[in-house]
């Protein structure tokens, strides 16, 4: 009799092929995964995850996993999450992904979320792949008859039948380091977050890629002060642009992307008061700043600062110094306002580069003087 049925069973599929719309999917949910990455110290990097469930899902989410592409061993702790099956990490890849099973009666409802979902590892932010599950009935088969895939089911993602999303997750680190290189794939990272709506104006997108160009730019010519001073300046506004115009992903890639860049770079000499003027001629010269009249009040300024300095005089060297940044920063100010006002440059101005190069070659004089006059 069980002969019987399975032959019964098998003349059936071959006369009626298996279809996905056979079997529900666990396609059936509306998620939002919010990532926050941590820095927690020696290299260490935490990445957790919040999953919100729409109110507007017909499934619960029961499963939720981060796909990535080296071994395994390089995921140093995987979390547990509360009333949720131990987290797994598969032996054979590439890909890889930590994924998180809830137990029965836990999975996040329609309208829920959950975030406890985290993990620790020493690799930088990069773009992957998110994928969650909602919960269904498992398609069932006689004994021996289960088939090795249902075209459109089992294959409707590449890691099972619910739905895949973009996120921030853990990359293979560049291997060998090339400066010039990584800024290409900071400027993929800026592009592809505008894209995917984590940079929220194309403004701030913009902002962005002018620094990383610049810094190519910079490091093309072996001026590493001009680098390190673009790259810090790019900190600085993460920082800022994070409350409004960057998202917690936007956030993550271009800060840590960017703090181990900086760390990379070879450290320059400290500029004199000779550098400064050589790099002021040199922003002129690549228009980064602009006005003939400008260029002398800042020459003006800088010969002063010497003179004070050659005398000893460091505190009336500091003020000519902090005079000369606050005209480059007024300048600069003015420049970014009539960008975002869709005004036409003036021809006194300062951009991005030009503000970043002299601003903090002019700090980093100010910060070696003397604090008494001698």
């Amino acid at each position: 009799m069980i002969k019987l049925c399975v032959i019964l069973a098998m003349i059936f599929l071959v006369l009626y092929p298996l279809r996905a719309q056979d079997f529900e999917a666990g396609n059936k949910i509306i998620v939002q995964v919010k990532p926050v990455v941590f820095d927690k110290g020696g290299g260490v990097l935490r990445y957790q995850y919040a999953v919100s469930s729409s109110s507007e899902s017909r499934q619960n989410v029961w499963n939720f996993m981060i796909i990535f592409n080296f071994s395994r061993d390089s995921i140093l702790r995987v979390f547990s999450v509360p009333n949720w099956l131990e987290p797994g990490i598969p032996l054979d890849g590439p890909p890889y992904w930590v994924s998180w099973s809830a137990s029965h009666g836990y999975d996040i409802l329609p309208g829920h979320s959950q975030s406890s979902f985290t993990f620790e590892t020493r690799f930088l932010p990069g773009i992957t792949d998110y994928y969650a599950e909602g919960y269904h009935e498992l398609p069932s088969f006689p004994e021996g008859m289960a088939p090795d895939s249902i075209p459109g089911y089992t294959d409707l993602t590449p890691y099972g039948p619910g739905i895949v999303g973009k996120t921030v997750g853990p990359v293979l680190p560049p291997e060998p380091f090339d400066p010039v290189g990584f800024l290409d794939t900071l400027v993929s990272y800026t592009t592809q977050s505008r894209e995917l709506g984590w940079v929220t104006e194309q403004t701030t997108a913009d902002k962005y890629l002018g620094y990383f160009n610049s810094v190519k730019v910079s490091l093309q010519d072996s001026n590493l002060t001009a680098a390190r001073n673009t790259l810090k300046k790019v900190l600085q506004d993460v920082n800022v642009d994070s409350t409004s115009a960057l998202t917690s992903e936007a956030y993550a890639l271009l800060r840590f992307n960017t703090e181990y860049l900086l760390s990379q770079l070879p450290l320059p000499k400290e500029p004199s008061i000779d550098d400064l003027i050589a790099l002021k001629h040199e922003a002129h010269a690549k228009s980064w700043i602009g006005d003939d009249n400008f260029i002398k009040e800042l020459d003006n300024g800088l010969e002063n600062a010497q003179k004070h300095l050659a005398r000893g005089d460091s505190v009336n060297c500091a003020k000519e110094l902090q005079q000369f940044q606050d005209k480059v920063n007024q300048v600069y100010e003015k420049t970014l306002e009539d960008q975002q006002n869709g005004k036409r440059r003036d021809k006194r101005f300062v951009t991005p580069e030009g503000y970043a190069s002299l601003n903090d070659g002019a700090q980093s004089i100010i910060d070696r003087l003397p604090t008494k006059k001698k």
